[in-house]
């Protein structure tokens, strides 16, 4: 126990060498240990194809136009895939898991400017052990690169406003190219965080004059989504950014109700337990009593808890959505944890250890079991190769038809050499061809090989001989 204490008041002594050493044992050992999953897959083939055929703008995925994110991610995965020579899984991962660092550093610093080492220890500590974290923080997905770029937004604004002359208008720049930034990974959604943040702040300071730049640099970041948009369209494709945004439809009202309650369910159990840890420091009275400065946590609660009200009651919005707000809630969660260390009893600060040890050991163990995880780390690599296995020499093209199509396995696939393509209809099989679907065979189609992926859903691989 005595070991323990000595280890961690050195942590809380050097916050930033204990959050590389933390990210570092919790992030890197198994990046590239599990092959793709989830969206990874997908988003690798459109950077893919940006390298291999100069789509840069509109890629495509399997030989169809991918216009459902525009294209910052994909060009990171892109270069991070020809600066490592090849598309392995820690070239995709790579550039997430930077950004879970620097998420982390910007939680920490921020927490540190007005409560000390401690509060960055604990932020740094519940931005890379939020459950959030743990499914996106070495995925190569938008949600946590927006989460960063955003919050680094909202941090360098909170400076800027104090700035005059030329490093203002620079510091306004760069705040616009964050936002920029935020909005061509996923669109203009994630902007609200900073917009409402920002303008609550702005309002409640009755700081009249921000309220005008805060709208231009938000309409300019917004506009690049919007341009990019303009000059890919095809028709057809605002269905897609309909769907992607939620604005397919108002659904029935107990739909509705409920997909609002679990909104709000899921999204506090992913900010757990460092939500209830930052509760404290929303508390104007608690803040006065520990000697804490109003104008930070009341800032972070703006930024959290604004945007995040609003999306609880946007149709069909998933908590996933609500990623933008972890960093606020563990700026909170390291001020409040720093107070409770300084100004309470014993059992508090023992409280608090408690819950920062068992959180790192809960991870450490989860990591630990990652290599013996063997049917999940090798999921999407065993999907694509026992489907594929018949097709051996053979030239015909490898068509995947939906409506459920693996593209982690079609990634594979094409590492292997082969070049799988989408179609949409059976019609548009010319024979004789290799058909890979979830359905009947077509006309002419011969099952081969039936495989199913980690969740149990069966794929099966047709010969097609003849076609009507």
């Amino acid at each position: 126990m005595r070991l323990v204490g000595v280890v961690c008041s050195a942590a809380f002594r050097r916050p930033l060498l204990a959050t590389l050493l933390l990210w570092a044992i919790l992030f890197l050992p198994f990046a590239g240990t599990r092959s793709l999953y989830y969206e990874e897959g997908r988003y690798t083939l459109a950077a893919l194809d940006m390298l291999a055929n100069g789509h840069w703008l509109r890629p495509e995925v399997l030989g169809l136009g991918f216009v459902e994110k525009p294209p910052a991610l994909f060009w990171l995965i892109g270069a991070a895939s020809a600066l490592a020579g090849g598309p392995s899984e820690w070239a995709i991962r790579a550039p997430a898991a930077l950004a879970t660092l620097l998420g982390a550093l910007l939680a920490a610093g921020a927490a540190r400017r007005i409560a000390g080492p401690k509060a960055a220890l604990v932020a740094a500590i519940a931005f890379l052990l939020s459950p959030f974290t743990f499914t996106k923080g070495v995925r190569a997905e938008p949600d946590l690169f927006v989460t960063v770029t955003s919050f680094a937004a909202f941090l360098l604004w909170l400076e800027v406003r104090a700035w005059s002359g030329r490093r203002s208008v620079a510091g306004w720049g760069a705040v616009l190219l964050l936002l920029s930034a935020t909005a061509m990974f996923k669109g203009p959604q994630p902007l609200g965080y900073f917009g409402i943040g920002a303008g609550l702040v702005a309002l409640t300071e009755r700081r009249w004059r921000e309220l005008p730049a805060l709208m231009a640099i938000g309409v300019i970041a917004a506009g690049l989504p919007a341009a990019w948009a303009a000059v890919v369209y095809e028709p057809g494709d605002e269905l897609t950014w309909r769907g992607q945004m939620r604005m397919a439809g108002w659904p029935e009202l107990s739909a509705y109700v409920g997909g609002t309650f679990r909104f709000i369910g899921e999204s506090a159990a992913e900010l757990m337990p460092w939500l209830a840890l930052a509760v404290p420091a929303l508390l104007p009275a608690w803040r006065r009593r520990v000697g804490l400065e109003d104008r930070l946590p009341r800032a972070m609660a703006f930024y959290a808890f604004g945007c995040t009200a609003l999306l609880a009651f946007w149709p069909g919005a998933l908590a996933r959505y609500a990623t933008p707000a972890l960093p606020a809630v563990a700026v909170l969660a390291g001020l409040a944890g720093a107070a409770l260390w300084r100004t309470g009893p014993a059992r508090w600060r023992q409280g608090l250890l408690a819950l920062l040890l068992v959180a790192i050991g809960v991870r450490l163990v989860w990591v630990a079991a990652i290599p013996f995880e063997t049917a999940r780390n090798e999921a999407s690599r065993r999907l694509a190769s026992e489907l594929t296995a018949p097709i051996g020499a053979s030239r015909d093209p490898l068509l995947l038809l939906g409506p459920a199509i693996d593209y982690n396995a079609a990634f594979y696939m094409q590492q292997a050499g082969l070049a799988p393509r989408q179609i949409r209809t059976a019609k548009e099989i010319v024979a004789p061809a290799w058909l890979i679907g979830a359905g009947e065979p077509p006309p002419g189609g011969l099952k081969v090989e039936i495989a199913a992926d980690r969740k149990g859903f069966v794929y099966r691989l047709y010969r097609v001989l003849w076609t009507e």
